[in-house]
């Protein structure tokens, strides 16, 4: 599931990339000007590229916030496995009264 999720955001990423710098504003400022897209994708090019564009969007905030749940949930399992439980500590720290008398007592 997380190659599935890793290969969907790189792929809507690599996807992004073209598409945004091959839009143009209301001032022709973008990579490519209006005409020469308009002439080499057809006149409504802009309006598949925004659509396009927004599909990507869509894809790559969708694979990212799937992709954050997905690493929080791995975090938590890591970190509780850390945490010694109180079980664990009792058996070590127990000692008989026999045994706390037999054992010297040093200082540091």
């Amino acid at each position: 599931m997380i190659i599935f999720l890793l290969t969907i955001f790189i792929i809507s990423i690599v996807l992004l990339i073209p598409t945004i710098l091959l839009q143009t504003n209301g001032a022709n400022n973008g990579m490519l000007s209006s005409n020469i897209t308009a002439g080499a994708f057809g006149a409504r090019s802009n309006e598949i590229l925004v659509k396009f564009t927004s599909y990507c969007i869509t894809v790559f905030i969708a694979s990212a916030l799937l992709l954050s749940i997905h690493f929080i949930r791995l975090d938590k399992e890591f970190v509780e496995e850390d945490i010694p439980t109180a079980e664990m500590t009792t058996e070590a720290e127990t000692v008989t009264e026999e045994e706390a008398k037999a054992l010297p007592i040093t200082e540091q």
